[in-house]
C-alpha cells in the first residue's frame, strides 16, 4: 500500500443498487451524501454510513461496497486514504455573539382569581415573547397548573404560598379542585422586547 494517498470518489448509486470501489485504504470518509446508506468493507457485513462519518479500519482494505437502501438516487461523495484525513476547510471570519439575550420587559397583572372548582381559570394567555412566566399562590387552597383547560389534577401541584417560574411561551391555567373556596394566583412575565 502506498503511504499517504487520498482519494476522492463521487458515486451516483440508483435506488436499491450497489456499487464497489476497488482501492486500498485504512480510512473512509463521507465527505457527501443525499441521504444515508449502506457500506461493506472487504466484503464483510454492512453498516449505515452517513455524511459527515468516518470510519478508521485496523487493517488495509482492498474493496469499499456502497449501497443505496433509500428509494430514490444517493449521490455520495467518499474520501478514501491510507492515513487518517482531516478536513479544516472551514473558516469563519467576523466575531460571534454568544452572549444569552434577556428579557428586557417586567410585566405584572392584578392577582387573577381561580374559581372555586372543580373548576379552571386562565391565568396567562399564549405569549410569543415571553421568556418567563412568574406564578405565586396567594390564595389559601392548593392549585394545579396546566397547559389545558381540563378539569383534572394534573400539571404542576402548586401549594398555597408556594412559587413557580416557568420557561414556556404557552397559554397557563390554574385547576382548582375545591369547591368552596376560590384560589389567587399573582402572575407576571418576563418579556422580551
Amino acid at each position: 500500500m502506498t503511504e499517504n494517498v487520498y482519494q476522492t470518489f463521487t458515486l451516483t448509486v440508483p435506488a436499491g443498487a450497489s456499487q464497489t470501489v476497488v482501492v486500498d485504504g485504512y480510512y473512509i470518509a463521507c465527505l457527501s451524501a443525499d441521504a444515508r446508506f449502506s457500506v461493506s468493507i472487504d466484503d464483510g457485513p454492512s453498516g449505515v454510513f452517513e455524511k459527515g462519518m468516518s470510519l478508521a479500519w485496523a487493517m488495509p482494505f482492498h474493496k469499499v461496497k456502497i449501497t443505496n437502501t433509500g428509494a430514490v438516487q444517493n449521490v455520495i461523495e467518499l474520501g478514501i486514504s491510507s492515513g487518517q484525513i482531516r478536513d479544516a476547510r472551514l473558516n469563519l471570519s467576523g466575531s460571534i455573539n454568544n452572549e444569552a439575550q434577556r428579557p428586557d420587559l417586567f410585566t405584572d397583572a392584578a392577582p387573577v382569581a381561580a374559581a372555586a372548582g372543580p373548576a379552571t381559570t386562565l391565568l396567562l394567555a399564549a405569549n410569543t415573547k415571553r421568556a418567563e412566566a412568574l406564578l405565586v399562590n396567594t390564595g389559601t387552597v392548593d392549585l394545579w397548573i396546566k397547559g389545558g383547560a381540563g378539569v383534572a389534577k394534573t400539571g404542576l401541584f402548586l401549594v398555597a404560598g408556594q412559587s413557580l417560574t416557568l420557561t414556556t411561551t404557552a397559554t397557563i391555567y390554574a385547576y382548582n379542585p375545591d369547591a368552596a373556596t376560590a384560589g389567587e394566583v399573582a402572575v407576571a412575565e418576563l418579556e422580551f422586547s
